[in-house]
């Protein structure tokens, strides 16, 4: 099932799921593999700021705005 499909789900009332929360799939700075074997330095101020945004709490407050069963599959929230 790709993502589209897993977003599109239909219910038992036959509206569609505008919303979808995800598994956690946030990459970390250590764990992301850039072509040609280049790295991301753990002390570029991007990066720190990065590692700060507590995400999870950020996609369940994203999440909570589609409380409709109707209407255009909205956006991951990454």
């Amino acid at each position: 099932m790709n993502h589209y499909q897993i977003l599109c789900t239909f219910q038992g009332n036959g509206a569609i799921d505008v919303y979808k929360k995800q598994p956690n799939t946030q990459l970390s700075f250590d764990d992301f593999n850039q072509p040609v074997g280049l790295t991301m330095n753990p002390e570029n101020r991007w990066v720190k700021k990065a590692e700060l945004i507590p995400w999870i709490d950020l996609e369940e407050q994203y999440a909570s705005i589609f409380q409709s069963k109707t209407g255009n599959v909205a956006k991951s929230f990454r």
